[in-house]
C-alpha cells in the first residue's frame, strides 16, 4: 500500500491525497525464479503491480483516474499525520474504518528514471498503464510498517489474504515524480 504524505499543487490532477491497495503480479509468460526472481524484479523496480483499490479524497482526480486510467478509483476520507520519523494513514469509507498504516519514514537514497507498470479492471477493460517515476529522500528498511484493519468490506476482503501480518520490508518516498502514459485496453 502507499499514500502521499501531502497535498500536492503542481500536478495536472490538483491535490489530493489517495491510498493504493496494489499486488505485486507477474505477466503471462515472464519466467523467473520463484522467490528470487521476485525479490530481485522488486528490487529492481521491475515487478508490474495490480491496483485493486485506489480510495482518493479528491472528486477531479477520482474521475480523471476512473475515466483515463481505468483506476479504480472511489472516493474515500484520508487523514495522514506525520511526526519526525513515522507516518500514519487511515482511510474512511462509506463511513466506516478500512485500515490504519503506520510506517517509519527517513532516507537520503534517490531512485533514478524508470518504468512501472501497473494493471487495473474496470467494467470488464483490463488497463495496463506504463509510468515513469523517479524519487528522492527514499528509505527502505526490515519491517518499518504496521497495518491495522477495520470493519469495512475492503478490510475484510484483506483479512481473506491473511492480513495483518508482520510486514518483511517497507519503503518511503519523501518525493516522487510520475508521469503517466495513455493506457492500453483489452476486453476481459
Amino acid at each position: 500500500m502507499h499514500d502521499r504524505q501531502r497535498r500536492l499543487p503542481d500536478n495536472d490532477l490538483g491535490a489530493y491525497h489517495e491510498i493504493a491497495i496494489t499486488f505485486f503480479v507477474r505477466e503471462r509468460g515472464a519466467r523467473a525464479l520463484p522467490f528470487a526472481g521476485n525479490m530481485l524484479g522488486l528490487v529492481r523496480g521491475s515487478l508490474p503491480t495490480y491496483i485493486r483499490h485506489l480510495p482518493v479524497d479528491g472528486a477531479f482526480t477520482c474521475e480523471a483516474g476512473q475515466t483515463i486510467w481505468g483506476f479504480p478509483k472511489f472516493m474515500s476520507e484520508i487523514t495522514i499525520t506525520s511526526s519526525a520519523d513515522a507516518q500514519m494513514s487511515v482511510l474512511t469509507a462509506d463511513g466506516q474504518h478500512v485500515l490504519t498504516q503506520t510506517v517509519r519514514t527517513g532516507g537520503s537514497r534517490s531512485m533514478p528514471a524508470r518504468d512501472q507498470v501497473s494493471y487495473a479492471l474496470r467494467g470488464g477493460v483490463l488497463y495496463r498503464t506504463r509510468a515513469v517515476m523517479r524519487g528522492a529522500g527514499m528509505g527502505a528498511r526490515l519491517g518499518g510498517a504496521t497495518l491495522e484493519l477495520g470493519s469495512h468490506p475492503i478490510a475484510e476482503e484483506l483479512r481473506t489474504l491473511g492480513l495483518p501480518k508482520r510486514a518483511l520490508a517497507s519503503t518511503t518516498i519523501a518525493h516522487l515524480s510520475a508521469t503517466s502514459c495513455a493506457p492500453q485496453t483489452r476486453a476481459v
